[in-house]
């Protein structure tokens, strides 16, 4: 394993920012909502706060309203935060 400028790693200090950069990436990762847990607009999917996929805008739904499109990138799935 390299440090990012190249060095092989073979002293914590340079092991650290490797650790915490992958950590970074893999937090990042875990951040944006799955498309597999889509929710479209035009449905009434249940109250609750939903993510835009695309912009990350949250939107609020109560019990029998529709899910609109998002206010501010115009994308038409979420997901239920």
């Amino acid at each position: 394993m390299e440090c990012p400028c190249g060095t092989p790693v073979h002293s914590i200090s340079h092991r650290t920012p490797v650790v915490l950069t992958l950590l970074s990436e893999l937090l990042r990762k875990e951040e944006k909502p799955m498309e597999t847990d889509a929710v479209k607009t035009g449905t009434a999917p249940g109250e609750g706060k939903y993510v835009c996929l695309k912009c990350g805008e949250y939107v609020h739904v109560k019990e029998a309203e529709e899910l609109p499109k998002c206010p501010t990138c115009g994308e038409d799935s979420y997901t239920k935060v």
